[in-house]
This record gives C-alpha cells, sequence and structure tokens, in this order.
C-alpha cells in the first residue's frame, strides 16, 4: 500500500480457500481495528481448543487406548477410524504413516480432537458422549467464524486446532 495513511488504517489479510478440494491463497485490505478484533477473538477460540483438548484428553485418552487395543490388526483399527475407507487417511496412507511412527504414538495423535465433529466420531467409536467438551468446540468454532465474518473470510474448510510450533 503506497499511501501512508492508509497504512495506519489497512492491513493486508492472507488466507487459505478450500473450493472442491482445490486450496487457494487469496488476500485483500482489510481495516487494522477489524484484524485486531478477529485476532483477539482467534486467541479466545484457541484457549477454548486448548481447555477442550485437554479435558478429552484427561477424559478419554486411556479409554481410547485401551479400546483400540483389543482390536486385532492394523487394516481392523483403520476401518475403525475411517468408517471402512469413507473418510482420510487411505488404506496405503494409513500404512506409510505407521511406518513414520509408531502404531500407540498414531493412535495418540488420531485422537487429538481438532474439530466438534471429529471429536463427536471419536466419542462415536467409543460409545461416549460430553456435551460439555462439545459445548466448549461449539463456542470456540462460533468465535472463529465471528473472526472470519470480521474480516470478511468466506467459511469453507473445517477449522483446526492450533497446535504450538505448527505455524498457525
Amino acid at each position: 500500500m503506497n499511501c501512508p495513511d492508509c497504512e495506519k488504517n489497512f492491513v493486508l489479510d492472507m488466507y487459505e480457500v478450500n473450493r472442491k478440494g482445490v486450496w487457494k491463497t487469496t488476500s485483500k485490505w482489510i481495516m487494522r481495528e477489524d484484524d485486531k478484533k478477529a485476532k483477539k477473538l482467534e486467541l479466545e477460540a484457541h484457549e477454548m481448543f486448548k481447555k477442550a483438548e485437554k479435558m478429552a484428553m484427561k477424559r478419554y485418552l486411556d479409554a481410547w487406548m485401551e479400546y483400540l487395543s483389543g482390536v486385532k490388526n492394523k487394516r481392523e483399527i483403520w476401518n475403525l477410524l475411517t468408517s471402512n475407507g469413507k473418510h482420510y487417511p487411505s488404506l496405503s496412507t494409513f500404512y506409510k504413516h505407521l511406518k513414520a511412527e509408531s502404531l500407540t504414538e498414531y493412535l495418540k495423535l488420531y485422537f487429538y480432537a481438532d474439530s466438534t465433529e471429529e471429536f463427536k466420531k471419536t466419542m462415536k467409536i467409543l460409545k461416549k458422549e460430553d456435551l460439555e467438551i462439545i459445548n466448549i468446540f461449539k463456542k470456540a468454532d462460533e468465535k472463529i467464524a465471528q473472526a472470519d465474518k470480521k474480516r470478511g473470510r468466506p467459511r469453507s474448510a473445517p477449522l483446526r486446532v492450533w497446535r504450538e510450533g505448527d505455524g498457525s
């Protein structure tokens, strides 16, 4: 932006949009004040996600690991995690993941609830329901939606939890 006054009042917002499986990076100028408000909402959502994730791990990680330890083989675990191949990852990708890390570590990572829907899937596998955690996820999702609205961004991709050091 070439105008000094405009630089004080505007900031370049860059984000990714997923349209029919194709990611596109886009940008636009937005009011600096709107960006500050959006960042505040995102930080609040981030804290809520961390709280929900911590609660979920404390309450259900042991049950998750115990449940999956009773499954006979890796393919059965994959069937369970992907609803018989309906969801990511494919079987070959699943096996590639297991070459990179142990099954135990992979299952712990898979457990990490990174959205309301993912948490619900995990709870469905365990045949449990935790409305307290689901409500925290939903409130965090709402804050992210408000932040996106402040910036004029579309909501086209599922929300992902920020993890320390992942650049988000």
